[in-house]
C-alpha cells in the first residue's frame, strides 16, 4: 500500500472578500479610535463643566454678598437721613421755643422738610400774642421766609386758637457735612 500525498488545490480568494475584510477592519479601527476620542473628550468637557460650575457658585456668592452690601448701604443711608431730619426738626423746634412768648401753647406741629414748611396750631390768651408771634416770625428772616394761611378763632373759653403755615428759610436746615451716600458711589 502506498501512501500518496495529495495536495489540496488552493482556493483562490476573491477580490470581493478582500475588500469586505479590509473595509470591516478599517471600520472597526474607526470605531475604536472614535470611542477613545469621545471618551477623552467627554472627560475634558466634564472637567470644564465642573470648573464653570465652581466659578458660577463663586459668582453667585459674590452677587449675594454684593446685594447684602447694597442692602446694608441703603439701611445706613436711611438711618442717616432719619438722623438728619431729626436734627433739622430739633433746629426748628428749638428756635420756636426760644423765640416764642410764654403765653402761647402749641397744640400741633407738622414739619415738611422737603417743602420747607411748618404748619402749627396753638392757643393763647389774646390776639395781641398772635400778632406778636407773627411780628417775631416776620422780623426773623433767618428763620421764616414768609407766613401764610393765618387763621384765628375765639373758642368757648375765650382763648384765641390760631393756625398758620411758616415757610422756613433753607439756612435753618443745616446740611450734613457728608451728604454723599454709599449707593451713589456704585
Amino acid at each position: 500500500m502506498a501512501i500518496e500525498i495529495v495536495s489540496k488545490p488552493k482556493i483562490k480568494k476573491g477580490l470581493f472578500s478582500d475588500i469586505i475584510f479590509y473595509f470591516l477592519l478599517v471600520l472597526f479601527l474607526i470605531f475604536i479610535f472614535g470611542y477613545a476620542f469621545l471618551y477623552f473628550s467627554t472627560k475634558n468637557l466634564n472637567r470644564e463643566i465642573n470648573n464653570l460650575n465652581e466659578k458660577i457658585k463663586k459668582n453667585l456668592a459674590e452677587e449675594s454678598l454684593e446685594k447684602k452690601l447694597k442692602n446694608t448701604a441703603e439701611k445706613i443711608n436711611a438711618a442717616k437721613s432719619l438722623l438728619y431730619s431729626r436734627r433739622l426738626s430739633e433746629n426748628v423746634f428749638s428756635y420756636l421755643e426760644t423765640n416764642t412768648l410764654q403765653k402761647i401753647q402749641y397744640k400741633s406741629f407738622k414739619l415738611d422738610v422737603g417743602k420747607g414748611t411748618l404748619d402749627i396750631s396753638g392757643v393763647t390768651d389774646s390776639f395781641n400774642s398772635v400778632v406778636q408771634l407773627l411780628t417775631v416770625l416776620k422780623e426773623k428772616k433767618d428763620f421764616a421766609e414768609k407766613v401764610e394761611n393765618v387763621e384765628t378763632v375765639i373758642n368757648k373759653k375765650g382763648e384765641v386758637e390760631f393756625r398758620m403755615t411758616i415757610f422756613i428759610n433753607s439756612n435753618v436746615f443745616n446740611p450734613v457735612s457728608e451728604k454723599s451716600s454709599l449707593t451713589e458711589k456704585n
